[in-house]
């Protein structure tokens, strides 16, 4: 497994299912990748502010700022996306790709 979302309902069901996650990850002797881990609460469409996820004493993970974003599966994702910016990237690899196949 190399990327993964988790959601939930609220933060204290998600601090309880990313202990199961890490549990798990340990189990098998997998690391997991925390200085890349980070968490987004949304409520109604807005951003709240919130505090950081807390595993253990050791393991604490971040929340993502505002205006941050992050990428998944090769996609930029987060509150700050400027959409018509990404539409047009996506717009410009699809024929990239399109051009690469009528060439073979």
């Amino acid at each position: 497994m190399d990327d993964f979302k988790l959601f939930s309902r609220d933060e204290t069901k998600l601090q309880q299912e990313l202990t199961i996650v890490k549990t798990f990850i340990s189990d098998i002797q997998m690391d997991f990748g925390l200085d890349k881990c980070t968490t987004a609460v949304s409520k109604n469409g807005k951003v709240p502010q919130s505090q950081n996820i807390s595993l253990n004493n050791q393991t604490v993970i971040g929340n993502m700022e505002v205006d941050e974003t992050f990428k998944y599966l090769g996609v930029e994702e987060g509150d700050g996306i400027d959409n018509s910016q990404l539409k047009n990237a996506v717009v410009k690899k699809y024929y990239h790709w399109v051009q690469q196949i009528l060439k073979t």
